[in-house]
């Protein structure tokens, strides 16, 4: 809608077709134009959104010669109350239940989404972002650590699971990687130096 809120009747006698004529903002000429567009920038599953809006023709008709295209919102009424396919932000399945929240009132702890928020599907359950593994995405995943931030953050490239950042915190090597060791020299006390190893993943296969 947003698209077509400036336009205006083109061509002939505009003016006269704005006086005489419901006016652009409320004609059918604008309500072609936005069906048109309705899933042009759909990306995944656009056959299905035409599809769905085909079904929905007479509804989008109702909902915008009879309900108040300025105030109502076509989303609610249309997909939530109407159809009944989506749920309202933060809710999700057949009864529209609320994203379960941790003990800090946050879904997933910030850290991911319910599955099927905004659907009528999914269970509830957290979905993580990338690196955040737990009922409440609250632990690192594989191959991640925590950092001093307290956020996750993925380990070396080398490294198959590690304590913190860079090839020396490695638990093992990936595939491709060598185990080494570099001997250091440690102050012990002022008279005592200690040789210590330390490893590391490095040298890349070829």
């Amino acid at each position: 809608m947003d698209k077509t809120s400036r336009g205006k009747f083109e061509g002939g006698d505009a003016a006269w077709e704005e006086t005489n004529l419901k006016s652009y903002a409320r004609s059918e000429i604008r309500l072609v134009e936005i069906q048109e567009g309705l899933c042009s920038e759909v990306n995944n599953h656009q056959d299905s959104c035409y599809s769905l809006a085909e079904q929905a023709e007479q509804l989008l008709e109702m909902w915008w010669f009879k309900q108040a295209p300025d105030t109502a919102d076509l989303y609610s009424w249309l997909c939530i109350d109407t159809l009944h396919y989506c749920c309202p932000k933060l809710h999700y399945g057949e009864l529209c239940s609320p994203c379960p929240l941790d003990k800090d009132n946050k879904i997933c702890g910030g850290r991911g989404k319910c599955h099927g928020e905004g659907t009528r599907k999914g269970n509830g359950t957290c979905i993580c972002n990338k690196g955040y593994k737990g009922s409440n995405c609250e632990d690192c995943d594989k191959n991640f650590y925590r950092g001093s931030d307290t956020k996750c953050k993925a380990c070396h490239k080398a490294c198959e699971g590690c304590n913190g950042g860079g090839p020396n915190a490695c638990y093992s090597c990936k595939s491709g990687w060598i185990l080494e060791a570099v001997p250091v020299q440690v102050l012990a006390s002022t008279s005592v130096l200690l040789a210590l190893m330390i490893h590391f993943c490095g040298v890349e296969c070829a």
